[in-house]
């Protein structure tokens, strides 16, 4: 459990560093603390744990939102080019927009959407 408890606080807490703060301000308006994705099992394991029926699941498509949320994080990575390559260096700073503009040509092609996965108490 205090493992599960030790991930949750590391993928999931606010962000840590100055420019990752003014990244999600900026771009979210908030501080958020981004994290991962759950896939659509993750949250059926997720609701066992927490005892709601993990075969009442229903699905939400949120990808318009997923999409523009994508959008402003890499326009706001573009406004704090300078912070963010002193954190992440260029290697890194690289990566992460090739990976960003690759999730925008996903999401306008249809083959990237995110979804909301919402369980049922029992």
């Amino acid at each position: 459990m205090a493992d599960n408890r030790d991930r949750h606080a590391r993928n999931y807490s606010p962000a840590r560093s100055h420019v990752a703060r003014q990244l999600e301000r900026a771009a979210l308006g908030h501080e958020v603390g981004l994290n991962g994705y759950t896939t659509v099992e993750q949250a059926r394991v997720l609701a066992g744990h927490l005892q709601l029926d993990r075969n009442k699941t229903t699905e939400e498509d949120v990808t318009d939102g997923f999409r523009a949320t994508s959008e402003a994080l890499l326009g706001a990575r573009t406004e704090l080019e300078s912070e963010l390559r002193a954190e992440e260096e260029d290697d890194g700073f690289e990566e992460n927009r090739t990976n960003r503009i690759k999730m925008q040509t996903g999401i306008s092609e249809g083959l990237l959407l995110r979804s909301l996965i919402v369980v049922a108490k029992e």
